[in-house]
């Protein structure tokens, strides 16, 4: 039987990506650039769970992976709560069954923490910066990569690079901070402690840096609205913290941002995504948009008038990878018609191409495909972990006026009052795991851990974080005429404005509780669309 050049692991990378891409048909190339959903092949199992909080355990679904995989296979999916089962039983479809049998990458957010429940939770990266110790960074991200590639995940989409210049904006929890100098030490350190110096180790992974670039200042700040400096400062300030990660550490990836400098929107900066990120700074591996990001081009930037404008102006920008921004046949579709077509060059399809395939490389999936499943219960949340997280939390305590020595709290004290929304629930922040499982160490919890059982604790809510706070209604109060479960009848339209026509996808919800930045509502569904929910409520 004869070997591909592709599948000889003695032969150098670059040999490797152009043998395999020659063998690839154009269905099995544009495969490769897209982004899928867990739901793709997943589902969750709540089956065994004891209320609505509990996450359930993931499995497969061998129709779905047939389905999606199929013949051609896929090149990157996002699956949250992964486990190594899973991964092996999709990785294996895809070495096995596939006519190339070319692996597919697993991907996830990990900004403070592997994004799975029960994962280690580690300070938010604004409290990390405040420890002025970078070697904590490291620490951090090595603890993360092993959590997530126990679990089958070889990418995570972190650290967030944005620097933190536009007070109003609702993200600046997430970043290092405003100071260039300060971020970019901590950018080389957690991508250091990601990717170590090989990434198909078992303990790390890709870093993919985001948003790449001029994201912590928008107009107003409103996200994802236009930065609000212009070119020369976003070079001088916040160009060096990315450069930090790609040129100083090696970065594999990284995720482009929504915003646009002096009228030109990123994912079509060719400048920025080409000219800089890989001609100046030498990253490898490949450009993600951030989701709606291409899209966005055509209805929000409006420099380009279609949306199948939007996709060729990315990719010529050197965006290599959507991230949910269209229906996987629209994307694709689109892509294939415009290379028969002669409006994309094969050439820059093929690019991208060999950006994802490098990173498969690199990352030793090739020849080394499958994990250990006996690994996640060795690091997922050890004691090792916990202890890196308690030290990062202790340093990073920043304490900016100690009025007649309030702190530490003494034993003396008679009477403590507690006010403020997130004093008595225990928060993680921003891109976090549920807290179900956890701990409770909530502000209150610990002042009344840490007083003496002679001091009154009072509490008072005081406010809300909004100007009201809602509560999702329970399941079990939701009915519809669709189904026999719990929930309301979701109808979602492809169309931003209002709901017209027939919808794109009908399902049964079993809560309106979504955050649709974070996740997908479905592959039929676009980046942009409207919904209707119809139903009973029966409490």
């Amino acid at each position: 039987m004869e070997l591909y050049l592709y599948k000889d692991k003695n032969a150098d990378i670059e040999s490797r990506i152009a043998d395999l891409i020659s063998r690839m048909t154009l269905d099995e190339k544009v495969k490769q650039i897209d982004q899928y959903g867990g739901g793709d092949i997943t589902y969750t199992d709540r089956s065994m769970c004891k209320n609505d909080y509990e996450p359930g355990e993931l499995k497969t679904v061998p129709e779905k992976i047939r389905e999606t995989l199929g013949d051609t296979g896929i090149g990157i999916v996002q699956v949250f709560n992964c486990n190594a089962k899973v991964y092996n039983e999709v990785q294996r479809y895809a070495m096995e069954n596939t006519r190339l049998g070319i692996p597919v990458i697993f991907c996830q957010e990990a900004l403070h923490g592997f994004g799975k429940s029960g994962a280690t939770v580690f300070p938010q990266q604004i409290a990390l910066a405040s420890t002025f110790e970078p070697e904590l960074g490291e620490e951090m991200g090595h603890c993360i990569a092993r959590e997530a590639r126990s679990c089958g995940i070889q990418e995570t989409w972190n650290p967030v690079l944005d620097l933190a210049r536009e007070p109003r904006w609702g993200r600046t929890e997430e970043n290092l901070g405003e100071d260039t100098y300060l971020s970019s030490r901590f950018a080389a350190s957690i991508v250091k402690g990601l990717q170590g110096d090989d990434i198909s180790q078992p303990d790390r992974v890709a870093s993919e840096p985001k948003h790449y670039t001029a994201y912590g200042a928008p107009i107003g700040g409103l996200n994802c609205a236009p930065c609000s400096m212009g070119r020369h400062e976003v070079f001088e300030y916040c160009q060096p913290v990315f450069e930090a990660a790609f040129a100083e550490s090696g970065a594999m990836n990284t995720m482009c941002s929504y915003s646009s400098v002096d009228g030109i929107p990123v994912p079509a900066d060719h400048e920025l995504i080409t000219d800089v990120l890989r001609g100046e700074w030498g990253m490898r591996g490949y450009v993600r948009s951030d989701m709606c990001a291409i899209s966005m081009l055509n209805c929000d930037h409006n420099v380009a008038d279609t949306r199948e404008e939007a996709i060729r102006m990315a990719l010529e920008s050197g965006v290599d990878v959507q991230l949910y921004d269209f229906p996987h046949d629209f994307y694709q579709g689109t892509i294939k018609d415009y290379v028969e077509k002669g409006i994309i060059s094969e050439e820059t399809l093929n690019r991208a191409v060999s950006r994802v395939l490098r990173v498969k490389f690199m990352l030793g999936l090739f020849d080394s495909p499958y994990i250990d499943e006996t690994l996640e219960e060795k690091v997922f949340h050890c004691e090792a972990h916990q202890q890196t997280a308690l030290e990062i939390a202790r340093k990073a305590v920043t304490l900016l006026k100690n009025d007649k020595n309030i702190l530490p709290l003494s034993k003396n004290i008679k009477k403590i009052a507690v006010i403020g929304p997130s004093a008595a629930e225990l928060c993680f922040g921003d891109y976090s795991v549920s807290t179900y499982g956890y701990e409770d160490l909530s502000l209150l919890s610990c002042i009344k851990k840490t007083v003496s059982k002679d001091t009154e604790v009072m509490y008072a809510k005081g406010c809300e974080y909004l100007e009201s706070a809602m509560m999702p209604i329970p399941p079990h109060w939701l009915k519809n005429d669709i189904s026999e479960a719990n929930g309301l009848k979701g109808e979602y339209f492809n169309n931003p404005d209002m709901p017209e026509g027939e919808p794109a996808l009908t399902r049964v919800d079993s809560q309106i509780n979504f955050n649709f930045i974070s996740a997908k509502v479905s592959d039929y569904v676009e980046a942009h669309f409207s919904s209707v929910w119809t139903g009973k409520l029966c409490p």
